[in-house]
């Protein structure tokens, strides 16, 4: 049950901008059971010379259920979404076996399903991680730009539509080609390369998007937590400012783009230490390799390419994850040296939480405040109720 000193312009907002996503759920799911439970072909005689990449469908399919369960916010928990994963995959697989006419339950197309259920569970364990102190303070800005975006059913929509359409086209393409030519069926590979093209068409859309919100942040300055503009609010003398409506602290910063610094491969594959370094090379070798191989030896080509599909979306989860790790080891040193030239920023002065690197005029934040040294805080960073 929720308090009600809990419902506030903050929590009303919140609950607004999960309405689209928890629309889309319940609309996804339905059309999961449907297909999966609608009457399958007879058996023929003559075995059939086309194939459809039932595997990686079943993957894509669960793995997408989880992401939205989890992004819906009926279900917080990283792990309890996983486990109604699982649940669904078993309950579904089992149901198609009593309830579909020609259809059976299937220990591939299980296992295929558990592997969607996994990869997303790896992506749903990085971005819960908590983030380093400074970090959010940053983060928000990008997670409000994102619920800006998403918080009318449309744009979901328009998405969907800006990858499903090329991911048709290409796909078609790609084994219509690969018919005529080989005179062979390659679902997989029509699928995957379908697949790309529509995360390429996706990630421009979204990101041409983005832009254009977060620079339109800088006039009104939302409030991260409620969405009240917070223009005509004065920071003081360390850059931060309480918002009027629902108190939640923001520093100048926030509303500002900032130069970061980068992150080369071989720092992001250290991040996690040697653990983490081990699981990665776990990952390449049994996922992208030898795993992979021992399935395509034994005519499992569906499995092998959601084996691949797994270590592919394993690996990119821990690079995602030590990139923010390491951003947010920066971030809460940020001021001390430039992003940009790697400039002695130590003795520069900052007016109300903000100042230039002279050597570049790179923008640079410092979040501290005089009475965190005192108080004995992390490297003078001070911490906003929601970080």
């Amino acid at each position: 049950m929720i308090a009600p000193q809990s419902i506030g312009p903050a929590f009303l907002r919140h609950e607004r901008t999960l309405q689209p996503w928890r629309i889309a759920l319940v609309l996804y799911t339905l059309f999961i059971i449907i297909t999966s439970h609608w009457p399958g072909q007879a058996p023929e005689a003559i075995e059939p010379r086309h194939y459809v990449p039932d595997k990686l469908i079943h993957f894509l399919a669960f793995g997408g259920f989880v992401m939205l369960l989890w992004m819906s916010g009926w279900i917080r928990s990283w792990w309890m979404a996983s486990l109604a994963g699982i649940g669904f995959v078993l309950i579904d697989e089992w149901t198609q076996s009593i309830f579909a006419t020609n259809r059976h339950a299937s220990v591939e197309d299980l296992i295929a399903g558990m592997l969607g259920v996994l990869t997303a569970s790896g992506w749903m364990a990085a971005f819960a991680t908590p983030a380093p102190r400074a970090l959010g303070t940053r983060s928000r800005r990008q997670s409000f730009a994102m619920e800006t975006l998403f918080e009318q059913p449309s744009n979901i929509l328009r998405l969907a539509l800006l990858g499903a359409v090329p991911l048709l086209l290409v796909a078609v393409l790609i084994y219509s080609i690969a018919w005529t030519l080989l005179g062979a069926s390659y679902g997989n590979l029509a699928l995957t390369v379908g697949l790309v093209a529509a995360m390429i068409c996706m990630w421009v859309h979204i990101r041409q998007r983005m832009i254009s919100i977060l620079d339109a942040m800088t006039d009104p300055r939302p409030c991260f937590a409620c969405g009240n503009s917070m223009k005509e609010l004065a920071p003081d003398e360390a850059g931060w400012a309480t918002c009027s409506v629902c108190g939640e602290e923001a520093h100048r910063s926030q509303w500002v783009r900032l130069v970061m610094p980068k992150t080369p491969l071989p720092m992001l594959i250290k991040a996690d230490g040697i653990s983490g370094t081990a699981c990665l090379m776990l990952y390449l070798l049994l996922g992208l390799i030898f795993a992979p191989y021992a399935l395509l030896v034994a005519d499992q080509s569906g499995l092998a390419g959601a084996i691949l599909y797994t270590s592919v979306g394993l690996i990119t989860a821990m690079m995602w994850a030590g990139r923010h790790q390491l951003l947010g080891s920066w971030l809460t040193s940020m001021g001390t040296r430039c992003a940009q030239c790697g400039s002695d920023l130590m003795d520069v002065e900052v007016d109300r939480g903000l100042g230039q690197c002279p050597q570049c005029r790179t923008e640079f934040a410092r979040f501290g405040r005089p009475q965190d040294d005192e108080e004995g805080g992390a490297n003078g960073v001070h911490t906003p109720s929601n970080a």
